[in-house]
């Protein structure tokens, strides 16, 4: 089985949307200090959190991960250029393609 190592300029977090909750992904979470036990997950790197609303995003122990994640991180985001968010849709039916014209 091959290896899934994530690159050497990987982000240090991702995340991912659905209707009810957002779950924000840590690459190498097992690694990170969660003394507020807020990380999920049991795999060698990943690990995840579920953010059911907007107030979790200031609950001291998620803002003291994000600042564990940035200090671990091998690229400074302060020297990263600026990106645009990218938003996928996945449609339960999808329209047929247009025809050429």
């Amino acid at each position: 089985m091959p290896s899934r190592r994530a690159p050497a300029a990987a982000p240090p977090h991702a995340g991912e949307a659905e209707s009810r909750l957002a779950a924000l992904f840590f690459m190498k979470g097992a690694a990170l200090p969660d003394p507020g036990r807020l990380l999920g997950g049991s795999g060698r790197t990943v690990r995840s959190i579920r953010l059911r609303g907007p107030e979790d995003l200031d609950r001291p122990a998620f803002l003291a991960l994000i600042a564990a994640a940035r200090a671990a991180a091998r690229v400074s985001f302060d020297a990263a250029p600026p990106v645009a968010p990218v938003i996928k849709s996945v449609a339960a039916v999808q329209r047929p393609r247009r025809p050429d014209r």
